[in-house]
């Protein structure tokens, strides 16, 4: 598959209060290739309301979604 060297989408925008909110992310999502497959890359900053307990919370959250449910989609897909 062909991906320009820095193949990236950045999404930004605000979280209600609701999700923890008022907040606002920014997102940038990135696919690296490499010799041996591709490398995902996910980074989230957040600015606003944020406690010291929040930072987990995201990362176990990205990582549920993108480590158990896509990656598990996309080989089955293959």
């Amino acid at each position: 598959m062909f991906l320009p060297d820095q193949f990236a989408i950045y999404l930004v925008g605000p979280i209600a209060p609701a999700w923890g909110g008022p907040t606002v992310s920014s997102l940038k999502v990135m696919i690296e290739e490499t010799a041996n497959g591709s490398i995902f890359h996910l980074t989230d900053a957040r600015h606003g309301r944020i406690n010291e307990t929040d930072p987990q919370s995201y990362q176990d959250g990205w990582a549920r979604l993108f480590n158990d449910c896509l990656k598990k989609y996309v080989e089955q897909a293959s």
